[in-house]
């Protein structure tokens, strides 16, 4: 079966990344200033949010381990099944009670030289799951680290730190 694009009431991917950073922006405003109040109540709302639920699900299914499925699972391919997973996202964030991780598929791949080691996979709705709540808590998280780091960051890049390098040499 052929993988359909994925489409969001007429919204893009990008329109939606940007109206889930000005929510991230939000809480890393009201954190920065102190309000931790706001932050949480601002972090709440955004894990209720539909929209961040669908940019969780859109994560998980575009990456490169979309292609691992958790136990018993088949790959997201279909409208219907990536509306299936945002509709039962959001049903569990409002009743976080009835929720309990599914067991993790374990395999296990080559490492060099010659060495096998383990590898555990969630299910794609615990995959999305993280994701919703990395969205959530990364505007957090951001605010602890130095300025000056740039690998594994978002909306930064190790390139930017070499152009940085340059400059603070003055080579540039």
């Amino acid at each position: 079966m052929k993988k359909e694009p994925f489409r969001i009431n007429g919204t893009s991917i990008t329109e939606l990344r940007d109206i889930i950073k000005s929510e991230q922006d939000k809480i890393a405003m009201a954190y920065r200033s102190g309000d931790k109040i706001s932050a949480f109540n601002n972090a709440f709302k955004l894990v209720l949010n539909r929209q961040a639920h669908i940019l969780a699900v859109h994560r998980v299914v575009t990456n490169k381990g979309a292609r691992s499925p958790g136990i018993k699972e088949k790959q997201i391919l279909t409208n219907k099944q990536f509306r299936d997973l945002v509709e039962k996202i959001g049903y569990i964030v409002n009743n976080i009670k009835k929720y309990k991780a599914k067991p993790l598929r374990r395999i296990h791949i080559e490492n060099p030289p010659g060495k096998i080691r383990p590898l555990s996979i969630p299910t794609y709705f615990d995959r999305c799951l993280q994701a919703l709540y990395l969205i959530v808590i990364e505007p957090i998280i951001e605010e602890h680290n130095d300025v000056y780091s740039y690998g594994f960051r978002p909306y930064k890049s190790p390139i930017w730190a070499i152009g940085i390098s340059l400059v603070t040499l003055g080579l540039m």
